[in-house]
Parts: structure tokens; sequence; C-alpha cells
């Protein structure tokens, strides 16, 4: 289990509740962002308010969201903001569930005002949720209306431009709604800049940028290991394949790579990570199970999707570069953990033009490209890159990121010594 840094003699003790109803086990993002946040606000004690499946790995929660949370504020939002058959439908299943009354169940809500109560938060005292969505924002305001003057201060980081709700007359509604509802005690945040700027423009909701926390790799002063094989350009593809995430593209891009080599082009192989039906007849890889180029300049080394943490952080310590074929429609807006997790480990990265996070990719350390042949080119080129150039531009993002992380937009808002 993580240990917390200790805080000084002169700072005063106060709570901090993270409320993340995905953190269920030590696997994937949502557990790495808890230690982050310890290490952002070490004069805070940690408490948990997690989803009702979580097994305890960070320690024992002091609250669980109920298993059908999430469902009821689905439908309460129906019944809020729906087009008037949206909220009869609503209001017919609500009643099927016990609710007779006309105003809509607040789960979420209630829960997060019964665990302030319970763990004692004051008004010197922090909500932080990572991941919120708009139920958490509804969730939020209703803490600072109830609690009134003893409301602990909420800070909401939001990672996806739909907020978490699908339907966009609904979407609409509530934000508009919220952006008219005022409070002191909540502030707003995102990862990305071009994420604050379009929620402001289209919804008029003040978002304070740049809330990043490390997802795998821990931003440390620690240079990032060498290749495995130096007679090899390492490029990862990392996490199971999705479309939006560009996992339709990789056969194209890595037959590009292969028609654009040269005599004096290193040996490039591809790191990805896949199950084996994702490498299948059917599977989003299946192009890749067997490929290897006519000249054998380029090959596919394949690494499962479920893997121990030390593992995978020494696998992606293991490439020179980091392959982003993203989809601009979601990621240019919404910010990539692996992007964090590259500028932290010094790599290289390659990826689609019009990507958010603007600013992590502006060191020299990051190639755009459009089309397939756009980036199998700049793959070609970056083995070419000198390794003193490489360093310099990825040491460039890496501090920009330590001290973004030392200036941290939260310590900005409600942090006081």
């Amino acid at each position: 289990m993580y240990e917390k840094p200790k805080a000084s003699a002169q700072q005063k003790i106060r709570k901090m509740l993270v409320v993340e109803r995905k953190l269920v086990r030590n696997r994937g993002h949502f557990h790495t962002q808890i230690p982050a946040l310890q290490r952002l606000l070490p004069n805070h004690s940690l408490h948990l308010l997690t989803g009702d499946t979580y097994d305890d790995f960070l320690g024992p929660a002091a609250g669980k969201f109920s298993r059908d949370a999430s469902k009821l504020a689905t439908l309460s939002a129906r019944a809020k903001y729906g087009s008037a058959r949206q909220k009869l439908a609503a209001f017919l299943k609500l009643a099927a569930r016990g609710n007779s009354s006309f105003h809509p169940p607040e789960p979420i809500a209630d829960t997060l005002v019964e665990t302030c109560r319970r763990i004692g938060l004051g008004r010197e005292d922090l909500v932080i949720i990572p991941s919120a969505d708009l139920n958490m924002l509804e969730a939020a305001q209703a803490v600072a209306q109830r609690l009134g003057t003893a409301a602990p201060a909420i800070c909401l980081r939001f990672l996806s431009p739909d907020f978490g709700e699908h339907d966009d007359a609904i979407r609409k509604r509530a934000l508009g709604l919220a952006a008219k509802v005022t409070s002191d005690r909540i502030a707003l945040f995102s990862e990305s800049g071009e994420f604050a700027e379009y929620v402001k423009a289209q919804f008029g909701l003040a978002i304070q940028p740049y809330f990043y926390l490390p997802c795998s790799v821990e931003l440390t002063s620690t240079q990032s290991c060498q290749t495995t094989d130096k007679r090899a350009f390492r490029v990862g593809i990392f996490g199971a394949p999705r479309p939006e995430k560009g996992s339709r593209r990789l056969h194209g891009i890595v037959q590009a790579t292969a028609k654009l080599t040269q005599s004096d082009t290193p040996h490039i192989q591809f790191v990805v990570q896949g199950s084996d039906n994702d490498f299948g007849e059917s599977g989003s890889y299946k192009d890749l199970a067997y490929f290897a180029s006519s000249d054998g300049k380029v090959s596919i080394e394949r690494h499962p999707t479920v893997m121990h943490q030390v593992d995978f952080i020494s696998l992606f310590q293991s490439v020179d570069a980091v392959l982003l074929p993203y989809d601009v429609s979601l990621y240019g807006l919404q910010g990539s953990g692996v992007v964090q997790d590259a500028v932290a480990a010094r790599k290289l990265i390659i990826h689609s033009d019009r990507m958010a996070m603007a600013d992590m990719l502006a060191h020299g350390n990051a190639y755009g490209a459009t089309t397939d042949e756009e980036f199998g080119r700049e793959i070609v080129k970056a083995t070419h890159i000198r390794q003193a150039d490489v360093e310099s531009a990825t040491d460039r993002a890496f501090a920009h990121f330590q001290r973004g992380q030392n200036d941290h937009p939260i310590k900005r808002f409600f942090i006081k010594p």
C-alpha cells in the first residue's frame, strides 16, 4: 500500500475525501490518482468514497455508493431534464422501484452528504472528485446547499466532454441550469486547456485547466531506462484496443511504416498490448497476428492487456516512442493518461494532429500526423533523431509537467496554509 508523505509539524492536518465510484481493485488508472493526490496534499488525511464492489486494497472506504446509484441517478436526470416522454417513462420506472414522490431521488448526493457528515468534514476540509460527471456536479451542488456554511471545499475534475451523459439535449439543459448555480465551495477543473475553453464557450461554466495527475508512471527525476534491444526502435501501443484510440488504424500504420523504411532505417518493433481474442480471426488486431515486413525491418511484439503494474511500467519504459492515432472528435478535447505517462517516462510521442493537451506536446517531444502514411513517415523519421536531441526535448516536456505539479491548480483554490 502507498505510504503517504508526512505533513510538517507546522501544518494542520485536514481531511480529504476522494470520491471515485469506479475504484474497485488495484488495476487501471483510477487507483493511481490516490497516491498522486496524497503527494500533492500531504497535510490532508485520506478518506475514500467508492463503488459498492471496492475491495479495500487502499484501506477501508469511509462510504460506498449503492449498487443501483448510477441507474437511479440516470432516471432522475431524465425525470428532471428529459423530454415529456422521457420524463413520464422515468417517473414510471422510479415508481416501480418504490419512489412515490414527485421529487426524483438523489442517491449520489445523499451518499455524499451522509459520508461528509459521518467523517466530520468541515469548512477547512476537502472533497475531490477526480473523475466527475454530470451526476457528481449535481451532487456537489446539493452538498454545498445542504451543509451551508459548514460545507467542505469541493473540487470536481471533468475528463470527458459528454460529462457522462450521452443524451445531448439532457446534457445541455442540465449544464445550462448548473451554470446558473454558483457557490464559493465548488471549483471545476479539467485536464486539457482545450476542454476548459470548449465548456466555457458552450455552457458558460468556468473550468480551470491543467488538473493533471500522473497515471501509471510516477513523475520522478529518474531517467527512463534504455531500450531492451538497442538494435530496434520500439514503438508502444498501450491498453486494450479501442476504436476511438485508433486500434482499427494500426495495421494500416504498420504497413505504411514498412513501405517507408530505407536501408539505413533500424529495425522497428511495434510493441502492442492485446488479448488472444484481439489477435484472433475477428479481433481488432487480426491482421497483425503474424505480420512481418518483406525486408524484416518491421515486426510486432505482442503483450497481454492485463499485466501487473510493475511489469507494465517495465514494458512502458522499454519503448522509444508511444503511438497515439486517436480520434480527435473525442481526443481533441479530452486528455489522455498515456500522454502523461509518456511525458513522465521521457518518451517521444507520435500522435494525431489536433489532439488535446497541446501544452504537453509542444516541447519538441511530439510529432503530429493525420494519415496512415504520415504516421509511418513520422515513425521512420523518429528513428533517426539524435539521442541528445531526444533527451533535450523529452526533458523539457518533463520539466513542464513537473512545474505544473509543483504549482498545481488545486493548490490555488481553497488550500491555504
